[in-house]
């Protein structure tokens, strides 16, 4: 994995989440690397992220997908992402 791209797409996750929660918090001001996802999203939060990621990556995050080990983090969202963009076919 190519990590920079992963980072790239992780700060890009990181917009979306404070998106998702409706918050207008500077990204800088939040330590992802020790937020758990899964303590800051609730049902709807959840859903406007999985909206904001498909949109955002022109990928479909399936049911079964969307698990509690993917919402870890913010890189482990970025993981998941960035292994859809590799191993996808248009």
């Amino acid at each position: 994995m190519t990590e920079n791209t992963i980072s790239e797409i992780e700060n890009q996750i990181q917009g979306l989440v404070l998106r998702a929660l409706d918050r207008e918090v500077p990204s800088d001001d939040i330590d992802w690397g020790n937020l758990p996802l899964a303590s800051i999203l609730d049902s709807i939060s959840t859903l406007a992220l999985v909206t904001g990621l498909e949109d955002a990556f022109d990928v479909i995050v399936e049911d079964e997908e969307l698990t509690e080990d993917m919402l870890t983090s913010t890189h482990s969202v970025a993981t998941y992402i960035y292994g859809k963009l590799t191993t996808e076919t248009y």
